[in-house]
């Protein structure tokens, strides 16, 4: 229970590390996503409240001599660090998880979110996240086999010369008729 009397549990996520790979991967819900987009300005108000608080405290114990206003402000920046890193790295893995299975990829994208470097990307005052795009893009392009063509909706897959006799000929066996009409073809060839 915080201060505010809200629930810490109303963020936590569930992950199942034994999932399988096959099994659809359901992108957060609108509610889901809110409330975690809560929780980070309750973090933030908590934040700027210690900020102010801290303030007044060295504006009040200060002794001339400027050492406190130098303490105060690193510690003003470690507690400042501190909130952002405890909340940021919870945000950013999620928000890449539902960008990763909008951009098409291929069974849970909880275990590829955990690519992505949190510290190359921000969130701004109003939740932007920025940054992400980019490596999702980066991740679209190292692993192209786990996200479905944006057409077809299946697995990408690459063909070279060693493989597309073999492809095609998998593609749809030939009928009776068709393999005794190859079959004429051919003696008719060899005449």
């Amino acid at each position: 229970m915080t201060r505010d009397g809200s629930d810490d549990d109303d963020f936590d996520v569930d992950v199942d590390d034994n999932a399988d790979d096959d099994t659809e991967y359901v992108a957060p819900t609108q509610d889901e996503w809110e409330r975690v987009q809560r929780a980070l300005s309750r973090a933030k108000k908590e934040a700027r409240e210690r900020r102010l608080k801290l303030k007044e405290l060295t504006a009040k114990g200060g002794d001339g001599d400027g050492n406190n206003a130098v303490d105060a402000e690193r510690i003003r920046m470690d507690a400042q660090e501190a909130e952002e890193a405890k909340w940021k790295r919870r945000t950013v893995i999620q928000a890449a998880a539902s960008r990763l299975a909008q951009a098409g990829l291929v069974g849970d994208p909880s275990r590829l979110a955990n690519l992505v470097n949190v510290e190359q990307v921000t969130i701004d005052e109003d939740g932007e996240i920025d940054g992400l795009d980019d490596q999702i893009e980066d991740i679209k392009d190292d692993y192209p086999s786990l996200f479905r063509d944006a057409g077809v909706g299946t697995r990408t897959t690459r063909v070279d010369a060693a493989d597309k006799g073999r492809r095609q000929a998998r593609e749809r066996p030939m009928s009776s008729a068709e393999r005794i009409q190859a079959q004429a073809m051919r003696r008719t060839a060899r005449r």
